[in-house]
């Protein structure tokens, strides 16, 4: 598997409850101090937090 590195490409998955609601591609931006991670959206404003569970990695960064 994938290490979660900042800079990373990554596909996030937004659940409500159980249910898969949609999904979309970001660039890892940090993480929070109660382990959540930071993603910049490429069509979303702003930055999400979102739990590491529901984050894949699709390109490693080459930091």
């Amino acid at each position: 598997m994938k290490e979660i590195k900042e800079g990373s490409r990554v596909i996030v998955s937004v659940y409500r409850g159980d249910i898969y609601l949609r999904s979309y591609k970001g660039t890892v931006k940090g993480f929070t101090e109660g382990g959540l991670v930071k993603v910049d959206p490429d069509k979303y404003p702003g930055i999400k937090c979102v739990s590491a569970a529901n984050v894949k990695v699709i390109t490693e960064s080459r930091k």
